[in-house]
């Protein structure tokens, strides 16, 4: 139950960072948190996967970051 808890704090944290870095839109990247590894989904340029894997990755409590993006360019 704890890990669950600290996952969904870890997601929150990073889609607020997402939001707070302003440099793509938050609405294009989903972010899914399992034991502390953030897996980050969506169709994206290739620039906004690579801002968005720098901010999920300097988040704290995050262990590992895994992209599963398509990119639009």
């Amino acid at each position: 139950m704890q890990a669950r808890t600290n996952d969904s704090v870890i997601t929150s944290k990073v889609k607020a960072r997402f939001v707070d870095a302003g440099k793509f839109s938050p609405l294009h990247v989903k972010v899914v948190t399992e034991n502390g590894v953030v897996y980050l989904l969506g169709l994206v340029k290739r620039q906004e996967a690579a801002d968005a894997t720098e901010v999920a990755r300097t988040t704290g409590g995050v262990r590992k970051v895994v992209r599963v993006f398509e990119y639009l360019d």
